[in-house]
């Protein structure tokens, strides 16, 4: 279960974020090489990043998070949840109207227990459940491009997998049996991109790789296989890259790496000496923008939520107190976000 990143991030985000960060692009999964080559969604810098982002936010003084939206220039921070219950892992139906998250009632994002997947829409703030299990933790949903399906991982009847069920709360039904965490669906809706121990089920390894499944359950395959945990995969807006996190150990911590949807031409697009670990990687609707989480590493006194132009190699913090950024849609209209 993905809580220690999250646990880590909370407990290490400073009252303020202000960085100036170096683009380092390099090449490998496994074995880091210097190398001058962007992502080839961001070969034109364009206009400033545009649009909305949701993020898991802390704004009192409580252990419990609540989902948040911000414009991705860090202004106009608005809370659409609140409460004791920790809510995270935020994800935008296609229009941009409503957010899927997990919601687990312990206040502590580091402990063990039950979980729910809950919808909110984003100008009445109205929640509804999709799940309500007492006993098994459900996380990490994903809504589908074409607005029939939320991907999310669930213990559920002791069945461990990646389970669909529609954005009404209907037809749930497994979709792949084992570990799959943190699927991302491809922008055709049909693949869905996702972290897991291995497989087949039972046969685990101590650290995450990612991996890919056609979204009727076929063609299970695995994309990375390198030294360190790989994982929080998300396809770009055009389906021909995935950026995901990987580890490089206690001294590094975790980069976000960019690879072709077939798992080559490796490049790391997050610095390697800010004193930050990075995780939660997600592109804007344009391609041309990474949105990631930074959290402290020995004791850095930065965090946050960052934006970086891919293009021109110029990070900026947007949010110095959250985690897990998912970008609006482009297709949602400017009634989507609440009113003040």
């Amino acid at each position: 279960m993905r809580w220690e990143t999250f646990a880590k991030a909370k407990s290490n985000l400073a009252p303020s974020a202000a960085a100036t960060l170096i683009l380092i692009v390099a090449s490998g999964c496994g074995t880091v090489q210097p190398s001058g080559r962007p992502p080839a969604s961001a070969q034109e810098p364009g206009r400033g990043p545009e649009g909305r982002l949701a993020i898991a936010c802390h704004l009192e003084a409580t252990a419990a998070s609540d989902i948040c939206t911000l414009n991705a220039d860090g202004s106009d921070l608005r809370r659409l949840t609140s409460g004791p219950r920790n809510e995270y892992d935020a994800d935008w139906s296609p229009a941009g109207r409503e957010l899927v998250f997990r919601s687990a009632p312990s206040a502590d994002p580091a402990s063990s227990g039950p979980s729910d997947i809950v919808v909110v829409d984003v100008e009445t703030k109205l929640l509804r459940n999709l799940t309500n299990h007492p006993e098994w933790g459900n996380w990490s949903p994903a809504w589908s491009p074409d607005d029939k399906w939320i991907a999310f991982y669930s213990e559920r009847d002791h069945q461990p997998g990646l389970y669909l069920i529609r954005p009404d709360g209907t037809d749930m039904h497994l979709l792949l049996k084992g570990d799959a965490e943190y699927p991302s669906w491809s922008p055709n809706g049909d693949a869905l991109v996702f972290m897991s121990l291995g497989f087949p089920p039972g046969s685990s390894s101590s650290a995450y790789d990612v991996w890919l499944v056609n979204a009727d359950g076929t063609n299970l395959r695995q994309l990375t296989d390198s030294d360190g945990e790989d994982g929080w995969p998300a396809y770009s807006p055009d389906g021909k890259q995935i950026a995901y996190t990987h580890d490089r150990g206690p001294t590094i911590g975790y980069e976000i790496v960019v690879v072709d949807r077939t798992g080559g031409n490796p490049v790391v697009v997050t610095p390697g000496n800010d004193g930050l670990s990075h995780d939660y990687p997600a592109w804007s609707p344009d391609g041309r923008y990474l949105a990631w989480s930074g959290y402290a590493q020995s004791g850095a006194d930065r965090g946050g939520v960052f934006v970086m132009n891919l293009a021109n190699n110029t990070p900026q913090a947007i949010a110095s107190d959250g985690v897990g950024p998912a970008w609006q849609p482009s297709s949602a209209n400017s009634d989507a976000t609440p009113s003040r």
